[in-house]
């Protein structure tokens, strides 16, 4: 039993702590709570119970003058809560009646028993694997208004557990026994004085004292000597860093502002160039009147090549035959594709039978023209900027290459100035480990031994407690997908070995089963006709074997092939129904494969032909129109070109 005693001022606060979980996920950590000394419907939880304390408490001078207590005496003004926690040993498990009774004789103890009235709240805690209760009073008495202070709470509270847990014949909390057993068999102590020091005694006792205050006098100078080294050593790595990200933050800005000048200098040229309007009246003296006299010719001259065309082409539509050769000129020209291609004839006949349509398709190719002549020019220019574009990046690469360098130089710079900084630190640190030898040595002051922690007693991870594992909705959803994710893996990984175990068995069955070279095709005279067939290894035995499978395909198709009616004729059924010649041993696999084909596709339709003739047969003879005709020919096709449609 170890009973806590802890004071406060606010009843909501410890209230609040001692309903509400930790932390979301650990869920509900109540047990049972118990109210004593309140009024019936006054309060039915801890809460309501925490609401009427902090009233009784604000309103003690209004429940003193209603009870008539004088007003005189001293002030009570110390923390109103009074909050206890009662920890049992894990091992025991009490009732919720044990736990009650306890409570009840802890207040008894302690001066705050429930005869005396005072509100009190009991609450369980489920949360810890040790069973505790917590118990909550309030120091003010609800009809006095008094508000009483416990003498000693906390000694009387120890006491009263070393005795529970004798009372219960097992004692948990050793050292507090052992204290009080020492209590009560302490003797009183001998009222003879000591006796007194010779001068001798009080000299040597002096001159210790004496030597003690100089020893901690050399300590403290020596503190203060490498104190004052070690700020010396941090004030100059502080100032060298604060240079250093200054230097650092110039250079960036520099590189800005080079970088916005350079770009500057070239997008006016360049801008110079795009932006340019064509002189018209410029004349070829310089470089740019140059070109603006030479894009005006162009301009000029495909101004007169449309407007010649525009004119032929008016003169050529007041005639039937002007007209036509109009269409066939744009219907080639639109299209630069043979005349009989497939789509040319509906153009042209459209064009022919169609005014506007001219008139809008010659517009089209004019302002094709212009717009090519455009694209032109400014590829022209586009040429021209590309130099400047170029020398801006290669300007900005340079500009870019020596900021790097800088900065490399400037990591450098700091890599020595810490490695001079970490020679300083160990040199500090040994001037002051011979320093402190040295004062040992003079104060005769044994030096400190050092114990290494050994591993066993290093800090390990704290284990999983039951009963504190996380059980919140988000964790729960969170080990649900982890362990799906560790079982697709784990049998997406099974899956895969079998597959690779399964392709090798394979590999050595068909391994063994290969035949020798130049063994194939004797091998394949003397197998039963309806063995399998063999998959052989991927070597120089692949032909020999895709042979012998071929020839095993043709023996079987020869005799089981049925012959082809003779009023069916086509390619496949002639070579089916034809004598064949003697073929070589060894045909060649694309041969085989071909003539296995032609056969397979003979009996699908000698097996149509059949069923065909059968329903015919089985059938009517219906009078139809292509029958008056003759019956060995096919009924006309009025449908589409695919064959679906008309009756």
């Amino acid at each position: 039993m170890v009973p806590n005693i802890t004071r406060g001022y606010s009843f909501n606060k410890l209230t609040n702590y001692l309903t509400s979980p930790k932390r979301e996920e650990e869920g509900e950590r109540v047990g049972f709570s118990h109210l004593e000394n309140f009024v019936p419907g006054e309060a039915n939880n801890p809460k309501e119970a925490a609401k009427v304390m902090a009233a009784t408490w604000k309103g003690a001078e209004q429940l003193k003058a209603a009870a008539g207590v004088k007003k005189t005496g001293r002030k009570q003004d110390g923390p109103p809560v009074w909050h206890c926690s009662l920890s049992w040993h894990p091992t025991e498990q009490p009732s919720r009646d044990d736990m009650l009774q306890a409570a009840r004789e802890c207040l008894d103890a302690v001066g705050l028993g429930l005869d005396k009235g005072y509100q009190t709240s009991f609450i369980e805690h489920v949360d810890r694997e040790h069973p505790h209760l917590h118990i909550q009073v309030n120091l003010v008495h609800p009809i006095t208004g008094k508000k009483v202070d416990p003498y000693k709470d906390k000694e009387r509270a120890q006491k009263w557990g070393d005795l529970y847990e004798k009372s219960r014949g097992k004692v948990f909390c050793e050292e507090r026994a052992a204290k009080y057993k020492a209590i009560n068999e302490r003797k009183k102590p001998d009222r003879k004085r000591a006796p007194k020091q010779s001068r001798e005694e009080r000299a040597a006792t002096k001159k210790v004292r004496i030597d003690t205050q100089k020893a901690k006098e050399e300590a403290a100078a020596i503190r203060q000597k490498f104190a004052d080294r070690a700020s010396e050593i941090k004030a100059a790595n502080t100032q060298r860093f604060a240079s250093q990200q200054l230097q650092r933050e110039h250079d960036w800005q520099a590189l800005q502002l080079a970088r916005d000048a350079i770009r500057a200098k070239y997008k006016q040229k360049i801008d110079e160039i795009y932006r340019h309007k064509r002189n018209r009246d410029a004349l070829p003296l310089t470089p740019k009147g140059f070109r603006d006299w030479k894009q005006t010719r162009e301009w000029k001259g495909l101004s007169r090549r449309l407007y010649k065309q525009q004119r032929d082409f008016q003169a050529r539509e007041r005639t039937t035959a002007g007209r036509l050769t109009n269409a066939i000129a744009l219907a080639m020209h639109s299209r630069s594709s043979d005349v009989y291609e497939r789509g040319k004839w509906s153009m042209f006949f459209g064009l022919a039978a169609d005014h506007n349509k001219r008139i809008e398709l010659l517009k089209k190719y004019e302002q094709t023209a212009k717009m090519a002549l455009s694209e032109k020019h400014f590829k022209q220019r586009r040429n021209r900027a590309e130099p400047m574009r170029e020398a801006m990046n290669a300007e900005l690469a340079a500009l870019s290459k020596a900021y790097k360098d800088r900065t490399e130089q400037l990591k450098r710079t700091d890599t020595a100035q810490r490695t001079a900084d970490r020679a300083r630190w160990q040199s500090l640190a040994m001037e002051r480990a011979e320093s402190w030898a040295e004062w040992r040595k003079k104060h005769h002051v044994p030096e400190r031994p050092y114990t290494p922690v050994p591993a066993a007693n290093q800090q390990q991870p704290t284990p999983a407690v039951p009963g504190k594992e996380k059980t919140g909705p988000v964790s729960r959803l969170f080990d649900a997908f982890q362990r799906n994710a560790r079982d697709a893996l784990k049998e997406r990984r099974e899956q895969w070995q079998k597959k690779q175990q399964q392709f090798r068995e394979n590999a050595r069955d068909v391994s063994a089963q290969a035949p020798e070279p130049g063994r194939a095709a004797e091998g394949a005279s003397h197998k039963p006709e309806a063995a399998p067939l063999q998959i052989p290894a991927p070597s120089q035995n692949l032909r020999a074997a895709f042979q012998e499978r071929a020839a095993r395909q043709r023996e079987n198709s020869e005799r089981t092939t049925p012959q082809p009616p003779e009023k069916l004729t086509g390619h496949a059924f002639t070579e089916a129904a034809a004598p064949k010649a003697a073929e070589p041993a060894t045909p060649a696999p694309t041969q085989s494969l071909r003539a296995a084909y032609k056969e397979r596709m003979a009996q699908q339709r000698a097996e149509q032909s059949r069923e065909k003739s059968a329903d015919d047969t089985a059938k009517p003879a219906q009078e139809k129109g292509w029958q008056k005709r003759g019956k060995d020919r096919a009924p006309r096709n009025r449908g589409g070109r695919d064959g679906s449609g008309g009756e």
